[in-house]
């Protein structure tokens, strides 16, 4: 059992037991983990990780592999599944899906200097099955409605954000359902 609490103060963060395993073959570095990662709290998170990475040390090519099992948020079920090819200094995921409905694909480099990009895409969307994670049940149940969306950061394009948001048939409650839709584009200045 690993306790991360007994390195941060004021954080309550989940406990990890499992196994975490190091191993070399001839040119061949390969990483296998299995653990659980449960929050004191019953019900916050609760759930299996298997994660699986392979590195040629000569090659220097990557597979990285990160799946859920099992896995809970405020008593919700979730799921997670990554995959990343390339290189140490590049890395793409040829595959990332949150819950079967959300798709991400993200990257970096490092050529001249750290570049990276991130795609997040949904089409219809349930909210509520969303907001049970964030909020209580009651209140999740209360809202309605559909969103699609498709956000891009990328920061080696002109715009780096760009994408759209569209909400159909947003309910809370009693109200009357709200259509909208919001286009993105431009930088982002911190």
């Amino acid at each position: 059992k690993f306790d991360l609490n007994r390195y941060f103060d004021r954080i309550d963060l989940p406990s990890i037991t499992g196994n975490l395993e190091l191993s070399k073959f001839a040119e061949n570095l390969i990483i296998d983990s299995h653990v659980r990662i449960y929050d004191k709290s019953f019900g916050k998170l609760d759930g299996i990780i298997a994660t699986a990475a392979k590195i040629n040390l000569k090659t220097k090519d990557i597979d990285f592999n990160f799946i859920t099992n099992k896995t809970n948020f405020n008593y919700e079920p979730f799921s997670i599944e990554i995959n990343a090819i390339g290189k140490l200094d590049s890395l793409r995921t040829s595959k990332f899906i949150v819950n079967d409905e959300i798709f991400l694909d993200a990257w970096f480099n490092t050529n001249d200097r750290l570049n990276y990009g991130i795609k997040v895409s949904a089409n219809d969307l349930k909210l509520n099955n969303y907001t049970r994670y964030f909020m209580n049940s009651y209140s999740a149940n209360q809202l309605k409605g559909f969103v699609d969306f498709s956000l891009e950061y990328n920061t080696e394009a002109t715009n780096l954000i760009k994408g759209g948001i569209s909400i159909d048939d947003f309910i809370f409650g009693e109200s009357s359902p709200i259509n909208t839709k919001l286009e993105i584009i431009g930088d982002l200045k911190i």
